[in-house]
């Protein structure tokens, strides 16, 4: 069987000026999102106290979130569980911690914050 020969007339994807794979930064989805519909951890948890520190629109890091727990990763998957999208992000490290190497923010995205403040479904 042969191949059948290439079209060399039309560029590649990427050549095309159409061509977007991410608008802002942001996937596409194929079939749309599911409902905003998260569930809360205890309050009195680490989890909750992380979700809470996040629903203020803080941005976390283990050096931020404080020493009380080495567990912030740990943490924040447990809120990804319970339904919460979680952004993440490289920062600097502050100076005398892992000098040289990134470490992880967490964030909530506005529209979580807001999504969750209003009881509505995140756009």
């Amino acid at each position: 069987m042969k191949k059948r020969p290439t079209d060399k007339s039309q560029s590649s994807a990427n050549n095309r000026p159409h061509y977007n794979p991410q608008q802002d930064g942001k996937q596409q989805e194929l079939f749309g999102l599911p409902p905003f519909n998260p569930r809360y951890p205890s309050a009195s948890s680490h989890a909750g106290e992380v979700l809470a520190r996040m629903l203020s629109g803080e941005r976390l890091t283990q050096p931020s979130y404080g020493f009380h727990s080495w567990r912030l990763a740990a943490h924040i998957k447990e809120l990804e569980y319970l339904g919460w999208n979680v952004a993440k992000g490289g920062v600097t490290a502050p100076a005398g911690y892992k000098v040289g190497k990134p470490i992880r923010e967490y964030f909530l995205l506005p529209e979580t914050i807001l999504a969750a403040r209003t009881g509505k479904g995140a756009a």
